[in-house]
């Protein structure tokens, strides 16, 4: 009878190994599947910050133009328009003159600088 409980308790012993091994075993894969979960986490977490970094540049890439636009072609603008204006008053001057195209020598040389910049 003592050897009846003795093999009992061996065999209890054996299955409570199997037991543990069993759960170690699992804790370890667990352990790995973490380990692989925060690595592409990590991955994930780099690609939407690149993403967003990539989306605030092009967003840059448009309004900046667009503001510096806002400050630089006006005058640009309005200098160039000043200069078709006063060739333009040069030609309907004439016009109104009866045909008669008299221009004094600050026109000629407007017209000639106009002239000499549009080449």
């Amino acid at each position: 009878m003592l050897k009846k409980q003795t093999e009992s308790k061996e065999e209890k012993n054996i299955a409570m190994e199997t037991h543990d091994e069993k759960i170690v075993r699992l804790l370890e894969e667990n352990l790995d599947v973490s380990k692989q979960i925060l690595t592409h986490s990590k991955k994930t977490r780099r690609w939407i910050l690149i993403q967003k970094i990539k989306g605030w540049f092009y967003i840059m890439l448009i309004i900046v133009p667009l503001i510096l636009a806002v400050f630089y072609l006006p005058p640009i603008l309005e200098k160039t328009f000043e200069q078709y204006q006063t060739l333009w008053g040069m030609i309907t001057g004439a016009n109104q003159q009866d045909g008669s195209m008299e221009l004094d020598q600050k026109q000629l040389e407007q017209l000639k600088f106009f002239c000499n910049q549009q080449k």
